[in-house]
């Protein structure tokens, strides 16, 4: 029986505690920041990510390299947008028990505040919450094969220019997910992202 298995509720407390902390880091940040209208850009991230660090699962599994997919735009304060990592784990030879490969997804909600340095590079700070997905390979029986977890967390990035609206992209981020013993994850992430006028159409809707 893998260790994501068994799960009960948890006090979450010291995540929202670490969030919390962390929005009062970034607004700080992002108040000196020229803020964009609301919703005028969407801007779009691709790249290649992997878990650095897994905690308790590097005990069974091996990581990787993933991708990760990120959208945005701006926001009366900072920036919101959604955010998917998709990495794969590898059960590691030896492991006691029998342990299947799974497919991870961090889907998640972001809300970004950054501060450009010099007039170019720009470092962020996002928090983020949503969900831990785990696909299981190999499980046939049904509903056995999923798993569904809360998450917190956030990212530290910068941002580099490479052309015009076009930005080279690293980030380190950790996500702490909600199982009876949490389970620690930091992920390195690097990427490009592209800065596009939002339409007038979902300009209309958002507003």
């Amino acid at each position: 029986m893998h260790p994501l298995a068994h799960r009960a509720p948890r006090r979450v407390q010291t995540p929202l505690a670490l969030v919390l902390a962390l929005l009062g880091a970034a607004g700080s940040a992002g108040a000196q920041s020229a803020r964009p209208a609301p919703y005028s850009t969407l801007t779009v991230r691709a790249g290649a990510t992997d878990a650095i660090r897994s905690g308790r699962l590097a005990t069974y599994w091996t990581t990787r390299p993933g991708a990760a997919l990120e959208i945005r735009m701006p926001f009366h304060a900072g920036a919101i947008g959604a955010s998917v990592q998709a990495v794969p784990f590898s059960a590691r030879s030896g492991a006691t028990g029998a342990q299947p490969d799974f497919q991870s997804y961090l889907i998640g909600l972001d809300w970004q505040f950054e501060r450009r340095l010099g007039g170019w590079l720009v470092p962020s700070l996002t928090l983020r919450a949503g969900d831990f997905l785990t696909v299981f390979e190999g499980v046939t029986t049904y509903g056995a094969g999923k798993e569904s977890e809360i998450f917190v967390g956030g990212s530290a990035g910068l941002a580099i220019p490479l052309a015009r609206g076009v930005h080279v992209a690293v980030a380190i981020s950790g996500a702490q997910v909600l199982t009876a013993t949490p389970i620690r994850l930091t992920y390195a992430t690097v990427g490009v992202e592209r800065a596009f006028a939002t339409p007038r159409w979902m300009r209309r809707v958002l507003e």
